[in-house]
């Protein structure tokens, strides 16, 4: 029996980011992508084995993960108040991103954390969460499986992840979990070559992106970009006297 599709709301960094990316993972969610030499003169099947995850999910950053649509919404629904959110938004100056280690994966993360970000994010969670159907039972003991706090058990009753409001974290996954320390720093030594810091400096945020994975085995690929509306005059993460974030 075919599974129904999943959606989630991604950021999708543009170029020259977005192709740079691809070619790292081997796959462009958009479809345009050819084949691709590993980068950094990595062997073939240690490559595609280290990012076949973040491969599957194509280049991203997680604003709303991926759900399954609750019974009585479809996905003409979920696109209009997703361009609903986009069009009372504003452009704003995202922080620069650096080659990071979470735990065993490997990432781009902000170099500075940016408030307008996180608010973003939230209002993803939130505003279509009323699209969202309940995770089955096989998906919250997967979770729970990776050892969650008691505020992030709290966050997936309620909202079906555990790392979203005060447990988000911005970034863009480069690879799977690497359990060998030396096979991550050889990773990491090829993605920071892969990645150049032109690519990587403070770019505007003017949009978000739907993305949408037909079943669950197929990869995700972009359903639709969609612009912010609001064309006030950009501007970088603002900062409070004493305030240590943007």
């Amino acid at each position: 029996m075919t599974q129904p599709a999943r959606y989630a709301i991604y950021y999708a960094p543009p170029e020259p980011l977005w192709a740079i990316g691809a070619s790292w993972l081997g796959r462009d969610a958009d479809g345009s992508l050819g084949p691709v030499e590993p980068p950094g003169h990595l062997d073939r099947a240690f490559w595609e084995n280290a990012t076949a995850s973040p491969r599957h999910y194509g280049l991203h950053a997680t604003l709303k993960p991926p759900f399954h649509l609750r019974e009585g919404k479809d996905e003409d629904g979920l696109l209009t108040a997703v361009r609903a959110i986009a069009g009372d938004q504003t452009p704003f100056e995202l922080p620069a991103l650096q080659v990071s280690a979470i735990g065993r994966f490997l990432a781009l993360t902000l170099a500075d954390r940016c408030a307008r970000l996180h608010t973003l994010a939230d209002l993803c969670v939130n505003a279509l969460d009323h699209y969202r159907a309940p995770p089955s039972t096989e998906e919250l003991e997967r979770r729970r499986r990776a050892g969650l706090t008691r505020p992030q058990e709290a966050y997936l009753s309620e909202w079906g992840y555990p790392y979203v409001f005060a447990e988000y974290r911005f970034h863009i996954t480069l690879t799977n979990a690497i359990g060998a320390e030396a096979d991550r720093a050889r990773l990491r030594q090829a993605a920071e070559r892969h990645f150049p810091s032109d690519a990587l400096k403070p770019r505007l945020l003017d949009g978000i992106a739907v993305y949408r994975q037909p079943e669950r085995n197929a990869p995700f690929t972009v359903l639709e970009r969609v612009s912010f509306t609001q064309r006030a005059a950009p501007h970088a993460c603002e900062r409070h006297v004493g305030d240590t974030e943007c």
